[in-house]
């Protein structure tokens, strides 16, 4: 083993490993400079002029190797301790860089489902969009349809008082129908049944409406058949009101014919 000490230094090297000794140095010789030691004998040297002391007694350096290898130990404990303590940092900054890594990765996850979702909402609006625009176009066309049906509707209000007046007529009309199949003389039609017929049939009809049916008339009653009171036909007449004028002309010229028979 090979030991050297040097006071004013506070230093101790053991086998090549040296420790200086800031604070823990409890060794007060003032006149010795070093001490060396080589295995078996050891040698003391002074900081005066004194020669230096040859000797073999062990516990003289022996004081000074448990002192170093304490120290020696301490530093060591101390080093695999910095060591542990870094070691755990390391771990720590590797979690902590996995974590944040982790959340970086969710982060951008999140914004490509943001980006994913906001395609899908703007597909979604534009397809809402094209769907509001052609519910915009059909309401636009019903809208139209609408007035033309208005329009349509005011062109039949205004023929709505023809149609009122055409139901204040009737009655007196069936009225004078009814004056008429009752007040003729039968006697006058011999040569034609068919003729007393339809009347009878008219007059059985009359009692069964309530008003004039215009259309039942002409269905019921042949005007072919009074070629000799020369009725026109009601068909070609220009409307409703020119049909009525010539059922009463007809009434006149059979009462007229009647006075005069």
């Amino acid at each position: 083993m090979r030991v050297t000490v040097i006071y004013d230094d506070h230093y101790i090297s053991v086998d090549g490993q040296g420790i200086h000794f800031v604070d823990n140095w409890p060794f007060d010789e003032e006149n010795i400079h070093a001490i060396q030691w080589y295995a078996d004998h050891g040698e003391l040297e002074y900081k005066d002029t004194s020669p230096n002391l040859e000797f073999t007694d062990y516990p003289i350096i022996a004081k000074y190797i448990s002192h170093f290898t304490k120290e020696k130990e301490r530093i060591e404990e101390e080093r695999r301790r910095i060591e542990e303590e870094e070691r755990k940092r390391h771990e720590m900054w590797q979690l902590a860089m996995q974590e944040l890594q982790k959340e970086l990765n969710e982060t951008k996850m999140n914004y490509e489902n943001t980006i994913r979702n906001f395609e899908e909402v703007k597909t979604n609006l534009d397809i809402m969009s094209k769907s509001y625009m052609e519910t915009q176009e059909q309401l636009s066309i019903a809208n139209q349809v609408n007035y033309e049906i208005q329009k349509i509707n005011e062109q039949i209000s205004y023929v709505n008082p023809d149609t009122e007046i055409m139901n204040i007529i009737q009655p007196n009309v069936i009225d004078n129908i009814a004056e008429f199949s009752d007040g003729v003389d039968m006697s006058l039609f011999e040569d034609d049944e068919s003729i007393i017929q339809q009347l009878e049939e008219l007059q059985s009809l009359e009692t069964e409406r309530t008003e004039f049916d215009v259309k039942a008339f002409e269905e019921n009653f042949d005007i072919d058949l009074l070629d000799e009171v020369n009725l026109a036909n009601p068909q070609e007449n220009d409307g409703e009101e020119d049909y009525i004028l010539s059922i009463e002309s007809l009434l006149d010229e059979l009462d007229l014919e009647e006075e005069t028979n």
